[in-house]
């Protein structure tokens, strides 16, 4: 996926604020939560541009200003606390991810309720 980020940090800066020791990120317009749990393994995605990201690489590319590359190692999927991450970014990059499929209903449904609960 390292090839195909297209957003700027200056564009996620605008968009969203990151708190490193929470691992949350919120909306700078809204002041809620932003993301989704993207699969059954319960890895959270935010959408920016129209574009899915990993939590796990926004946080690192927030707070160092540049894409890892290769993988970034997080065990927790609650947050995505910078301090938390191991062994930060292989050096190797891994094969590319495959597409995120479409969010079902289920999950848009999920994610709007997320939205206006504030969770």
């Amino acid at each position: 996926m390292s090839h195909r980020e297209t957003i700027t940090h200056e564009e996620l800066l605008k968009a969203v604020a990151y708190n490193a020791k929470t691992g949350i990120f919120v909306s700078n317009r809204t002041g809620l939560r932003v993301g989704f749990v993207k699969d059954k393994r319960g890895h959270r995605v935010i959408e920016l541009r129209g574009k899915r990201y990993p939590e796990t690489r926004l946080a690192v590319f927030y707070v160092t200003e540049a894409w890892p590359i290769g993988y970034v190692r997080n065990k927790s999927k609650r947050h995505d606390r910078y301090t938390k991450f191991k062994d930060l970014v292989y050096t190797q990059p891994e094969q590319p991810e495959p597409e995120t499929p479409e969010p079902t209903i289920y999950e848009k449904i999920m994610g709007l309720i997320n939205l206006i609960w504030g969770r």
